[in-house]
C-alpha cells in the first residue's frame, strides 16, 4: 500500500488517530494489539499513535485462515485495546469468545475500523468480552 502524505498530514492523521484511542479509554500502560489478514503497515502507524498516548506493548497480530490458531498468542498478549475489521471480527469470532470466560477478558475497549459493524455482533462481542466496543470508522 502507498501512502502519499507530507509530514505535517501524516502528523495531523496521528493526532485525530490519538485522540479517538484516548477517547477509546487507551491509556499509559495498556497492552495494544491490531488483528488484520494483511497490510501491516498501517498499523505501524497505528502502533505509533498508541506508544504516543504512553502504550507499553502494540502488536500486529497476523490473522489466517485457521483462527484457532492465528489467535493463541492473544491469551498471552492480554490486550487492553484490540483493534480490528467487523468482517475479520465476525469470522474469527467463535474462536475469540472462547478464549476466556464470559465477560472476563483482559480487553477493556475494542475498536473496529474500516467499515460498519452489525449492532448484533457489537452487542454480543461487549457483552461476552465485557468491553466498550468503539467505531473508528468513517
Amino acid at each position: 500500500m502507498l501512502r502519499l502524505a507530507t509530514p505535517a498530514d501524516e502528523l495531523a492523521e496521528q493526532a485525530v488517530t490519538e485522540r479517538v484511542f484516548r477517547r477509546a479509554g487507551m491509556r499509559g500502560g495498556d497492552t495494544f494489539v491490531c488483528a488484520d489478514v494483511g497490510f501491516p503497515e498501517i498499523y505501524e502507524f497505528y502502533a505509533r499513535a498508541a506508544r504516543a498516548l504512553g502504550v507499553v506493548r502494540a502488536t500486529y497480530l497476523h490473522l489466517n485462515r485457521d483462527y484457532r490458531r492465528s489467535l493463541e498468542p492473544i491469551r498471552r498478549l492480554a490486550p487492553d485495546v484490540f483493534l480490528t475489521l467487523p468482517s475479520l471480527l465476525a469470522r474469527c469470532w467463535p474462536h475469540l469468545r472462547s478464549v476466556w470466560p464470559h465477560g472476563r477478558s483482559p480487553i477493556r475497549s475494542l475498536i473496529f475500523m474500516g467499515e460498519p459493524m452489525h449492532a448484533g455482533l457489537r452487542r454480543e462481542v461487549a457483552e461476552t468480552l465485557g468491553c466498550r466496543v468503539y467505531s473508528f470508522y468513517g
